[in-house]
């Protein structure tokens, strides 16, 4: 059996013992109706290949960022934090400092930093390095 598409082909060959026979009509269009979900299967490791190379893409220019950047799920959980962030983070930087890197005014970098803060449901700094440090387990809203 065979595959193909407009950029890939796949061939699966099937062997058996000869005393088994010559192949019967009834046995090959058995074969033949699983084609479908064989090329159902291939395009859908297609797609995941696909999906993981965008993410890599994606994650690989996110790690080039001269910011700080932490993307949260829908419960506020950590999915991606940039290498600048978590140094940032992890250093305790203030919000003179990063306000400073950024050339933006302190108070913008503390209302940023308290609505991050209530909605995650935390109060410190301190609280955010234990969360960005421990994963998505350490941290119940």
């Amino acid at each position: 059996m065979a595959f193909m598409d407009d950029v890939r082909s796949a061939a699966i060959g099937l062997q058996r013992k000869r005393s088994m026979g010559v192949w019967t009509k009834s046995r090959l269009d058995n074969l033949y109706t699983r084609v479908p979900h064989l090329q159902r299967a291939i395009n859908i490791q297609k797609e995941f290949i696909r999906r993981h190379a965008r993410e890599q893409a994606l994650s690989r220019g996110l790690d080039r960022m001269l910011m700080g950047l932490i993307l949260f799920d829908r419960d506020l959980l950590p999915v991606y934090v940039n290498p600048v962030a978590a140094i940032s983070v992890v250093n305790d930087l203030c919000a003179d400092e990063i306000a400073s890197m950024h050339n933006v005014a302190v108070s913008r970098i503390r209302t940023r930093l308290k609505a991050a803060y209530r909605k995650m449901g935390i109060d410190h700094q301190a609280e955010l390095v234990k969360i960005l440090l421990t994963g998505p387990f350490g941290h119940q809203v």
